[in-house]
């Protein structure tokens, strides 16, 4: 998990008096329920999930945005596509091979999401 950018996320929220952005996170292997972090100076409970199926329990998140290494990247974004209550998909990895992401972009046709 990515707690440093997440939290970093949740700083800047309090700070533009905004409510918290990151609504569940989603950590094949993490064997916990969910996440201490900070919200100013309280400490807010965020939720882990297993697995993009699962995202359906929270339905007004919209966004998803793919932390997953440069291996796993790309197979996140292509199962994320068949989720229909997501329009947005931000992918942070490095080293996906441009050839990877013209396959990626070209499946979105099927399901005209935003991929960035």
């Amino acid at each position: 998990m990515q707690l440093d950018m997440i939290q970093r996320m949740l700083d800047y929220d309090f700070i533009c008096d905004r409510t918290p952005s990151v609504q569940v996170i989603i950590a094949p292997d993490s064997s916990i329920n969910s996440q201490k972090l900070f919200f100013g100076g309280q400490q807010i409970l965020i939720p882990v999930i297993r697995s993009l199926v699962d995202l359906h329990e929270w339905s007004q998140v919209t966004v998803l945005i793919n932390l997953a290494s440069a291996r796993t990247a790309s197979s996140v974004v292509e199962n994320a596509l068949s989720i229909t209550q997501l329009t947005h998909i931000f992918t942070i990895a490095e080293g996906i091979p441009e050839q990877e992401t013209r396959r990626l972009h070209a499946l979105n046709h099927n399901y005209e999401k935003q991929l960035f």
